[in-house]
């Protein structure tokens, strides 16, 4: 028979009995060798409590990052529209809640029924958006063009990239049609 704490081999089965219960040697062997184990338990405790711990703080930091970009964003979005309505003379406010917001008129058909986005008339099939301005040629000053097209006309609530898209859009097909050196002419004197 073996005593594996002690690493000992006896003679017989009633030997290792007797070494196991008398033995000074062996109690303090089996008291280190819980103590290690206590102790490897407290280590592993210990490094999962650490594990988790990390987890956890790259999940708040993760949220928290995510949490700053969704109100930088915000932010951005709220000043782009501020200087927006700062070029265009509006009230920020009002930009927020839409064009008319405030009017009387708006204040009406909200009582009777109408909300924004729907047509007009008994069964919403009207016009859903303000008429668009389209510049005229008569009695236009020095420097106006051409009639512009109605996909061409700017509007309120175009950003500027789809502002400069119209204008540009508006120029070319005004320019596709003319002779190049047509404006030449306009210049030449009377010989």
């Amino acid at each position: 028979a073996v005593c594996l704490v002690c690493r000992r081999k006896f003679g017989s089965a009633e030997l290792l009995a007797r070494h196991e219960q008398q033995s000074e040697m062996h109690r303090q062997k089996v008291e280190e060798a819980k103590r290690a184990q206590i102790s490897e338990i407290k280590k592993d405790v210990h490094k999962a409590a650490l594990v988790q711990e990390k987890r956890a703080d790259k999940m708040l930091r993760r949220q928290d990052y995510s949490q700053q970009a969704r109100e930088e964003r915000e932010q951005q979005k709220a000043m782009r529209e501020a200087e927006e309505a700062a070029r265009l003379g509006i009230d920020p406010a009002k930009a927020r809640e839409g064009p008319d917001a405030g009017n009387v008129g708006t204040a009406m058909m909200r009582a009777m029924g109408w909300t924004q986005g729907s047509g007009l008339g008994s069964s919403g099939q009207g016009v859903t958006s303000h008429v668009s301005v389209v510049h005229r040629e008569e009695r236009a000053g020095i420097g106006c063009g051409e009639v512009t097209r109605e996909e061409d006309a700017i509007q309120p609530s175009d950003d500027y990239k789809t502002r400069v898209i119209k204008k540009a859009s508006s120029r070319y097909e005004r320019g596709k049609d003319e002779d190049p050196t047509a404006w030449r002419q306009t210049f030449s004197s009377g010989d």
